[in-house]
């Protein structure tokens, strides 16, 4: 017969709580007859427990062991791997073990991971016909060129993986992406062309016409290649011969409209003295041939027209305490005649203070020394500091058209676009570009795993980036914000993506503030402090839902109510400028 013990025995036999011996008396998983417990019961219950933890995994063992990242729940596991879901045992259990109540055995566990091995051997090299176009920008014609020329050469997909159809090499894919890109580099698409020329949309006739006389090379793609500043295209001139047919213009002709403002001669005169072999017609603008153009000049006594639009090799680099255009050419990227054009628009002249602008032709424009060197410096120092769009794109080696980098950057000043020909039009940081590169799994995360929800792709990135220990009670109050606010984002991709990147940026700034406390011991002074040290409204705003839903969990020092809401102030801002729009009209 089975000994009877008193709770205070079981305690000591067992070392559970007297809360978890009562728990287990009630739901029967140990024998209580109201006063006593039944030593035998307590003994098996003991061996169940233990050959639950020898022969089973919690969930996080569990996805340490068959390396996933940490799901919530089992039915994330479900949604993420529905082949292999039904493979693993699945223990549920009525009392807590250890404070889990879910348990997977570990012979299931083993045969999940060797499955998923044999998928990971074949994700590490292939990639599906959806995740190929998704990842570079392919589109299913240009896949298909592709492979029939055999630069692709896909495989079927395994019969275990749900995503049937073809299989690409990663590797033939990047081969043929550099291509595109080089391809890119080199070409300007017809559209492009067209508004560089000032032709109007419908103009293909007009730009083939230049083609025929042999100012502008043409090639046709088999399929469409998209550019960020070109859409989908199949007609293309290559970049050399563009640039050629522009200096043609410069150096070879003159605006007509330039000969009839100087000789006050009537357009249709004008077109009768110049034979069609000296004219060149772009767009609604006619350019005649300057030999030509000169020896009618000449015969009005105009000889000093050339000095108008011709660089002038007479006009020395600086002056004084002045540089020249020509100076300032030679120190930056720009011609000088793109530098005499950005300074006839307000903004850019208004970036100097002291400037002697030309009244006449004789004269030309001289700029203060001091402010050019000035605005160069700071230029060096942006370049130290920060990666235009295409280099950091090059640095991360991402495609052309990746969209949301969640990486803090900023306006391209106007500065810098005055003395460079800079085409992006932020710049980002150098140094969290950085921690991506030094970070593989980070950047497997944030540039790769675009399949994870919101909440479990903000999740997997607060693991990774690591907080320090002080903090554990945010990271988790994080973790609980993300599960309950972002978990059920409904949204088209794009708009998801902007999420991501948002509380990616926030999420960042968060871990580099000095925190040297937990966010729910922030006064209000600091939290206000805290919030307005963040330059971005957008990133203030996802700040201030996290300290929102803090708020809501547990007891704070910071009360929300008495600061000022970043998305208010802004709505404030914006409707205070909509009124002084009005009364501007009204006046």
């Amino acid at each position: 017969m089975s000994r009877l013990l008193i709770q205070k025995e079981v305690i000591e036999l067992t070392g559970f709580s007297a809360d978890k011996v009562r728990r287990l008396a009630e739901l029967n998983l140990i024998k209580f007859n109201g006063k006593y417990y039944q030593q035998d019961s307590i003994l098996q219950y003991l061996d169940y427990e233990k050959g639950i933890i020898d022969t089973s995994f919690n969930i996080n063992d569990f996805t340490k062991f068959v390396q996933i990242p940490k799901y919530t729940g089992i039915q994330n596991l479900q949604s993420h791997f529905p082949e292999e879901f039904h493979l693993l045992e699945i223990i549920k259990l009525t009392f807590p073990i250890n404070g889990k109540y879910i348990f997977i055995t570990k012979e299931s566990s083993l045969t999940f991971r060797n499955t998923l091995d044999k998928k990971r051997v074949l994700f590490s090299t292939h990639i599906s016909t959806k995740e190929a176009n998704k990842r570079y920008g392919f589109g299913f014609a240009r896949i298909k060129y592709y492979t029939k020329i055999k630069k692709l050469n896909p495989i079927i997909a395994p019969p275990n993986i749900s995503e049937r159809g073809l299989y690409y090499p990663i590797e033939e894919l990047e081969a043929v992406a550099a291509e595109e890109q080089t391809f890119l580099e080199e070409h300007y698409s017809v559209s492009a062309v067209k508004k560089m020329l000032g032709y109007a949309e419908s103009s293909l006739c007009s730009i083939m016409a230049l083609v025929e006389e042999g100012f502008l090379t043409f090639r046709k793609t088999e399929y469409g290649i998209i550019n960020e500043n070109a859409g989908n295209n199949t007609f293309w001139i290559t970049k050399e011969s563009v640039h050629s047919f522009l200096d043609l213009l410069e150096n070879k002709y003159l605006k007509l409209e330039h000969i009839e403002n100087k000789l006050k001669l009537s357009h249709i005169h004008l077109l009768s003295v110049f034979s069609n072999n000296d004219k060149l017609i772009i767009s609604k603008q006619i350019y005649i041939k300057k030999e030509k153009a000169f020896k009618l000049l000449e015969r009005y006594d105009l000889k000093s027209i050339e000095k108008t639009y011709s660089p002038n090799p007479n006009i020395p680099s600086t002056i004084y305490d002045y540089y020249t255009l020509k100076g300032i050419a030679s120190l930056s990227s720009r011609t000088e005649k793109t530098l005499y054009k950005l300074l006839q628009k307000s903004e850019y002249k208004n970036l100097f203070k002291d400037y002697i602008e030309p009244i006449n032709q004789e004269e030309f424009w001289k700029i203060s020394k001091k402010e050019v060197d000035n605005y160069l410096k700071e230029i060096i120092k942006l370049r130290e500091k920060y990666y235009t769009r295409a280099e950091l794109l090059k640095k991360l080696q991402l495609p052309n058209n990746f969209q949301y980098i969640p990486i803090s950057s900023i306006k391209v000043p106007l500065h810098m676009k005055f003395f460079t020909n800079i085409l992006s039009s932020y710049l980002y940081d150098k140094q969290e570009a950085q921690l991506f590169l030094d970070n593989p799994e980070l950047s497997h995360l944030i540039f790769k795993q675009s399949h994870l929800s919101l909440s479990d792709y903000i999740k997997s990135f607060i693991d990774l980036r690591k907080f320090p220990e002080s903090l554990k009670e945010t990271v988790a109050l994080l973790k609980s914000f993300t599960e309950q606010n972002l978990s059920a984002k409904q949204a088209n991709p794009d708009t998801l993506n902007s999420y991501k990147r948002e509380y990616l940026i926030a999420i960042e700034y968060l871990i580099k503030y000095p925190l040297k406390k937990e966010l729910y011991l922030f006064d209000n002074t600091e939290v206000q402090l805290f919030i307005e040290k963040c330059s971005s409204t957008h990133h203030k705003t996802c700040l201030w839902r996290i300290l929102t839903f803090i708020e809501k969990e547990r007891l704070c020092r910071y009360s929300l109510k008495k600061l000022p809401n970043p998305r208010k102030q802004r709505l404030k801002k914006e409707q205070e400028k909509l009124c002084l729009r009005g009364l501007g009209r009204n006046l």
